[in-house]
């Protein structure tokens, strides 16, 4: 039977201080501890979460680095494994020192559960040890709420979660605490899509009203859903959908618009909770009626569109996205950069970089004058929309055979907003398009354009098209492409031909302008 003057029942904070004082003011002094030494705060609480959020605070600096004009590879994952272990680690490494403090400072320390005997007594492990004074430390464990489903093999408790090898996907965590939120930071920049229910009115129930709503208000993220419309799409499809639910960004619907049921395949929405389908007939398809459809079906605060070719070049091709259309308060919408394919001819890839130059931007009304109708481009191929903006102009045109984007983009500039292009949103999407089809394309875009006077006859777009056209053929002479000149005259002269007698359609018989477009059922169903 041991004696000492102070023994203490808990190796937790309280308890391994109290000892190490004891022993500093001479007394002999033994402490029990049937865990670990150091408590739930350096086993399961601050330490570990705080080396969570130490993670978090570098993912947070990768994702603003462009920002400071810093190019940091952002295409990073989580290992939480790795996360896990160095945690561990740290945790270990404090505690060992909790033991050493102990050891130095001559305080006995038994492992095993304690319980009280009588006033003087101890019992651990079926010894006595008797005590002049005795210190209770018990501290606290975590203890399951009494609710349907609680055991159930995904429900986690607070410290459970701080050992999981794989991050989820989504996670919805009941109590906004401090130990909520602390877990709620972390896999949100760890990239879960996070919930947190709290049964008080607040978050954060127990501290000051103004640090629960600043905290709320960090915490607050826009609802993101991504629309495409689509026709006969394949397996380039089956990767898009794919890449959007690994998007850093968490999405909450992706809204598809498909032409021609046949065409679908239905498993693709038992694999992606997060899809949505409506089907239509091809001839009730409409590039600006279509995605207007679509845009009042979601309930987003931001509206992405793609197009179904268009396909994420990182992870983060949304959230850059997102934070273009954030960063100022007056911009209305985003579009993205457009990377050449693999398959992409010479000049093509040009007209990407021409159309899509790595240095980000914002128009305005001010800069009409200088780039008169590229103030009004803005691509669908990969572009987001704030929806109260988008509500309060009206949205979409409900019928346009073309140039959807640009029309509603111009009514963004008239009305005073501004439109951010995204450089380090990047899309993979172009095409290799024939004369032929070139000449069809932009026969609809001079309709389009001609169907709006009061939007592009004061920014005629003839200017921007032929700087197109200097610009590559100095860059074809430049890089000993010279034989590639004489397709390229062939293309912008069918370019040039469709755009004319398209900006002149009322002129030609109906007959005409059916040889002339893309898209017959536009003219077949016009009045």
């Amino acid at each position: 039977m041991g004696r000492y003057d102070i023994a203490v029942i808990g190796g937790g904070p309280a308890g391994y201080i109290a000892a190490v004082r004891g022993a500093q003011l001479g007394a002999e002094v033994v402490l029990f501890e049937k865990d670990v030494l150091g408590g739930t705060c350096l086993n399961r609480g601050c330490i570990p979460t705080k080396t969570y959020l130490k993670g978090a605070e570098i993912i947070h600096h990768i994702q603003m680095a462009s920002m400071y004009g810093i190019d940091v590879n952002e295409n990073f994952s989580v290992d939480m494994k790795k996360a896990v272990k160095n945690k561990n680690s740290v945790v270990n490494q404090l505690t060992q020192g909790v033991g050493a403090l102990l050891k130095s400072n001559q305080v006995h320390v038994i492992d095993g559960e304690a319980y009280l005997e009588s006033e003087h007594e101890i019992i651990c492990d079926g010894k006595k040890y008797m005590a002049d004074s005795i210190i209770l430390c018990g501290g606290s464990k975590v203890d399951r709420v009494p609710i349907p489903g609680i055991e159930g093999k995904n429900v986690l408790t607070s410290d459970q979660i701080l050992d999981i090898y794989e991050r989820p996907k989504r996670l919805v965590i009941i109590g906004g605490g401090v130990v909520g939120c602390e877990i709620a930071s972390v896999f949100k920049y760890y990239g879960s899509e996070v919930t947190i229910i709290e049964a008080e009115s607040r978050i954060l129930p127990r501290m000051d009203e103004d640090i629960s709503r600043a905290l709320t208000s960090a915490f607050k993220t826009e609802k993101i859903d991504v629309i495409i419309p689509t026709y006969h799409p394949g397996k380039e499809f089956a990767a898009l959908l794919d890449c959007l639910e690994q998007q850093s960004c968490p999405v909450s619907r992706i809204i598809v618009m498909n032409t021609e049921e046949l065409f679908w395949d239905t498993t693709w929405e038992k694999e992606h909770p997060c899809l949505e389908v409506h089907h239509l007939k091809k001839e009730n398809f409409d590039h600006g009626g279509t995605r207007r459809q679509a845009a009042e079906l979601s309930d987003g605060d931001v509206m992405v569109f793609l197009t179904q070719d268009a396909m994420p070049a990182d992870k983060n091709t949304v959230s850059h996205l997102v934070k273009a259309l954030n960063s100022q308060e007056n911009i209305g919408a985003a579009y993205a950069r457009q990377l050449p394919n693999s398959s992409c001819s010479f000049v093509e890839a040009y007209t990407r970089s021409f159309n899509y130059p790595d240095q980000s931007g914002v128009k305005t009304k001010d800069d009409l004058p200088v780039l008169g109708i590229k103030t009004f481009f803005c691509s669908n191929v990969c572009a987001a929309y704030k929806k109260d903006i988008y509500k309060k102009l009206g949205g979409f045109v409900e019928k346009t055979i073309f140039n959807e984007d640009m029309i509603y983009a111009a009514g963004l500039i008239h009305a005073g907003y501004g439109i951010a292009y995204a450089a380090d949103a990047k899309v993979v999407h172009s095409h290799n398009y024939s004369c032929s089809q070139q000449f069809h394309r932009n026969f609809d875009l001079g309709v389009s354009q001609a169907q709006y006077p009061e939007i592009f006859d004061g920014v005629p777009s003839e200017g921007e098209g032929l700087r197109l056209v200097k610009k590559t053929f100095s860059y074809l002479i430049k890089h000993g492409k010279r034989y590639l000149i004489p397709g390229f005259i062939i293309q912008s002269g069918c370019k040039y031909a469709g755009y004319f007698m398209g900006k002149r359609y009322k002129k030609l018989s109906k007959k005409m302008i059916l040889r002339c477009t893309m898209n017959q059922t536009y003219w077949n169903e016009s009045k």
